[in-house]
Formats: structure tokens, C-alpha cells, sequence
């Protein structure tokens, strides 16, 4: 009994494993290239168009976790925050400090911004970090604020407390200034 239950898990994991066709095969060196950069990526003070969805995203998400985390500890609010207190929050978020960990890495060949809160930041590869982009990503979280404003993206935040995702809709896919993912979502 015991033999026939060896068999039928070494079969099952067979299965598992021919299944995962995309998986490296055990022994296969891994290979990884730094990212080549445009003129653009290298020395432009703005976010390269091609970056500006992974931006938005990471800059969602840190929005939203900003304000997730300080809602939970200051629960006397009831999410209704004195707008000095969603100025100073922002102030906080959009900071370059707050983006020092993000650059550029080659991921499946295409060029991608990765740090917290990006969809490539757990993938293997190698990070061009450092340089502009932290103030790029800074800059373009202040434009956020400026152009949509800062109570207003607050109370988006409240109308999605529940889902980040729908958050990260409406800062991402909407249209204009909100749009930075509707143009390039089919790229990537």
C-alpha cells in the first residue's frame, strides 16, 4: 500500500512540474541584462512616456497604503481627515526620499520601472536605480496633486478605501492627466 502511495505522489508531482512550461529547467543558468538607455531615460528631468503607467501604479499604491495605514491608526477620524492633515500625508508621499528604491530593469526584453509597489518589483533581474528617477517619480506625484488635486484624490481614496485596485483604476485608466495606463496597457 505504501509503494502504490509513493507512485501515485512521485506521478502527481511529474504532472506538476510538466505543466509549468514556462519554468527554467533545474541547472540552466539564469542571464541578465542592465537595461540600455535612451537619451530620454538618461538625462530628461520628466518620466520617460514608456514609464509613466509603472509610475502611476507604484505611486497609487503608495498613495493608497499611506492613507490605508493611517486611517487604521488614527481610526478618531473616521476617514474624515482635516485637510491639513491629507496636505502633510501627500507632502510625505510625493517626497523623492520615498522613491530612492526604484530605477529601471529588463524584464521578458522590455524596459520596466520597478520598485515598491511596481508589478515587476519581485521579478529577477538587474536594477539601474538611483540617478533621476526618484525626483522623476516625486515630480510626477506632485503633478497628481496639483492637477487633480489634494482633497480630491483623498476622497477617492475614501470612495475605494476597500479596494486599492480601484484606486489604482482611477488614477491609472481614466482619461487624461488620469490616463498615463489607458494609452500603453496593451504594450505591456
Amino acid at each position: 500500500m505504501n509503494l502504490m502511495i509513493c507512485a501515485l505522489q512521485l506521478f502527481l508531482v511529474c504532472i506538476v512540474y510538466a505543466q509549468d512550461e514556462h519554468a527554467t529547467p533545474r541547472g540552466t543558468p539564469m542571464k541578465f541584462k542592465t537595461p540600455q538607455l535612451s537619451d530620454e531615460e538618461m538625462h530628461s528631468n520628466f518620466m520617460p512616456e514608456l514609464m509613466e503607467c509603472d509610475a502611476c501604479k507604484a505611486i497609487a499604491k503608495k498613495m493608497w497604503n499611506t492613507f490605508d495605514k493611517f486611517n487604521s491608526v488614527h481610526k478618531k477620524y473616521k476617514y474624515n481627515l482635516p485637510e491639513s492633515e491629507i496636505l502633510d500625508l501627500e507632502e510625505k508621499i510625493c517626497e523623492s526620499e520615498s522613491f530612492e528604491n526604484f530605477g529601471l530593469k529588463l524584464v521578458d526584453d522590455k524596459k520596466r520601472l520597478t520598485g515598491p509597489g511596481t508589478d515587476v518589483e519581485h521579478k529577477a533581474g538587474v536594477m539601474q536605480g538611483g540617478g533621476k528617477w526618484p525626483n522623476r517619480m516625486s515630480s510626477m506625484c506632485d503633478n497628481y496633486i496639483e492637477k487633480i488635486g489634494d482633497t480630491e484624490i483623498y476622497d477617492e481614496y475614501k470612495n475605494n478605501k476597500k479596494s486599492r485596485k480601484a484606486f489604482i483604476q482611477y488614477l491609472c485608466f481614466g482619461s487624461g492627466v488620469l490616463g498615463k495606463c489607458t494609452r500603453v496597457k496593451d504594450e505591456l
